[in-house]
């Protein structure tokens, strides 16, 4: 709380609060899963309803992220030079509607319009089981407001309609990932844990921290972060 604190009084521009506890964190710390996604994949549709995304006016907002197992304050997200995600004192601005779901987010780097994506290291599956992650980025594709998995590569998936944001200032937002449904057409969204290290200065997600640890085997849930929006004033 003090660290937060004596960040906040050199950041004139934002107001962050320490998060509150968050269901999920409060799981994962107890060695858990995340609780499952709100939305699932319906097999029938090439595309999904409209009527479930938000009708909120759009925020202009940073995202601030949190250490879960220690609940403090770890940066903002930023981009490296290569449109990377990453985490520094100096915040990107998003913008979004709040409240929304498998939405989409928006920043501006040298007068281009990005959208806020996730690509897969291989497949197209972020399930629990996939033994793949992701990387967050600044990408100009856009799975055009429909939550599914395309080809970004040969053999890589992207999604951009993947933020799932809570109405409410310093809300949570979770990146909720469209995996290809099973044969029996069963659900398929994963909630993904996200990661970051000062020695892997990058966003990454993945299904379980098992994941991740096949690419990252020093990773360990110190490096689990959260993300919370905070409306810039």
């Amino acid at each position: 709380m003090r660290l937060l604190v004596a960040f906040l009084a050199l950041t004139s521009v934002l107001v962050a609060a320490r998060p509150a506890a968050r269901t999920n964190a409060d799981r994962i710390r107890r060695g858990l899963p995340p609780l499952p996604p709100k939305r699932f994949y319906e097999p029938s549709k090439t595309r999904p309803e409209l009527s479930r995304r938000s009708a909120a006016a759009p925020t202009s907002a940073a995202l601030a992220a949190y250490y879960v197992n220690e609940e403090v304050f770890a940066g903002y997200v930023s981009f490296d030079s290569n449109k990377v995600a990453t985490l520094s004192d100096t915040p990107a601005t998003f913008t979004f509607a709040p409240g929304g779901t498998q939405e989409q987010m928006y920043t501006t780097l040298s007068s281009t319009t990005y959208n806020l994506g996730a690509v897969l290291a291989s497949g197209s599956d972020m399930s629990d089981s996939s033994g793949t992650y992701a990387q967050v980025f600044a990408t100009t594709q856009s799975d055009d407001g429909a939550p599914y998995t395309y080809s970004y590569t040969d053999d890589n998936g992207i999604e951009t309609s993947i933020w799932t944001v809570a109405a409410s200032e310093e809300g949570a937002v979770d990146l909720v990932w469209t995996n290809d449904p099973d044969a029996a057409g069963n659900p398929a969204t994963t909630t993904a844990i996200l990661f970051y290290s000062t020695s892997m200065p990058i966003i990454q997600a993945a299904g379980s921290l098992a994941n991740i640890q096949l690419a990252y085997p020093s990773y360990t849930s110190d490096n689990i972060i959260s993300l919370e929006w905070v409306a810039l004033h």
